[in-house]
Formats: C-alpha cells, structure tokens, sequence
C-alpha cells in the first residue's frame, strides 16, 4: 500500500489501482442496507433497538445514514439485538481474475 497525498491506495498487478477509502465505503453500504433490511423486516425500531443494545439511538440513526464508522462491538450487539451474527471475511477485491 502507498500513500499519495490524503488518499491510500492499494496496488495491484498489471497497474490496476483501488482506492482504499472507495472499498470501504462500499463494504459500509453494503453492511448498512443489509442491516436496515433486517431490522425493517423485524420491525424493530431504532429506539427500540436502543433500548435493547444500549446504544445511543443517535449513534444508530448515523449509522444508519452511514455517517459513522461503528464500533465491532456495536454491530455485534446490533446483530446479536435482530437474531444475527457478523461475519468478516476476506475476499479477492479482483474475483474475476481468480
């Protein structure tokens, strides 16, 4: 990994750069839109959710509208708050070249 200016990116062969901070926003939308669809499903609010977990309600709305970097210990109590588990896996950023 190189730094260039304020951006860290990630080199790769054949020339192909990603962005760091571009992969982890899209790892956060992902968790987020599959955590609201769970708890929108439960219908489950995020007050109640709240009460259950001990989380601020305010630090589940920025979540929510991803404007936060949650804790492991938030989203495991989160999870665990709608039934689920979470699960870190690592992938090939590339899978197509595997």
């Amino acid at each position: 990994m190189k730094k260039k200016g304020n951006m860290d990116i990630l080199y790769k062969d054949g020339g192909i750069s990603y962005s760091i901070s571009d992969i982890q926003k899209s790892v956060q939308s992902d968790m987020v839109a599959k955590y609201k669809s769970l708890r929108k499903n439960q219908r489950i609010t995020q007050v109640k959710l709240a009460e259950v977990t001990g989380i601020p309600q305010p630090n589940i709305t920025r979540f929510e509208s991803s404007e936060s970097n949650p804790t492991l210990e938030m989203l495991v109590k989160m999870a665990a708050a709608l039934g689920n588990k979470v699960v870190i896996n690592f992938e090939p950023i590339d899978s197509a070249s595997n």
